[in-house]
């Protein structure tokens, strides 16, 4: 947050080496990755070796909202209703 009282020259200042410290280690997160991906590469041709990991548990999944799932569901029921009406429809005019 910047207060009233701040010199601007001063704030833009900060800002940029803060931006500027940002892209650096963007690129050095970039040419870290670019460094581990180019070691998975046998003998420089393009087959990537298999790194077996770590198995992972997944994150457990997100709580249920229960008026969510009831107005899905029925909107799911409300969109079978109209569908069977509209081939009932059809037949009919058949």
């Amino acid at each position: 947050m910047v207060e009233a009282s701040a010199d601007p020259s001063v704030v833009t200042a900060q800002l940029k080496r803060e931006l500027r410290a940002a892209e650096e280690e963007r690129l050095e997160r970039e040419a870290a990755h670019a460094a581990e991906s180019q070691a998975l590469q046998p003998d420089g041709q393009g087959g990537a070796l298999v790194v077996e990991s770590v198995a992972q548990e997944p994150p457990p999944p997100p709580p249920v909202d229960p008026d969510a799932a009831f107005r899905r569901g029925r909107i799911g029921v409300v969109a079978v209703v109209v569908l069977v009406l509209f081939w009932v429809w059809l037949r009919q005019r058949r």
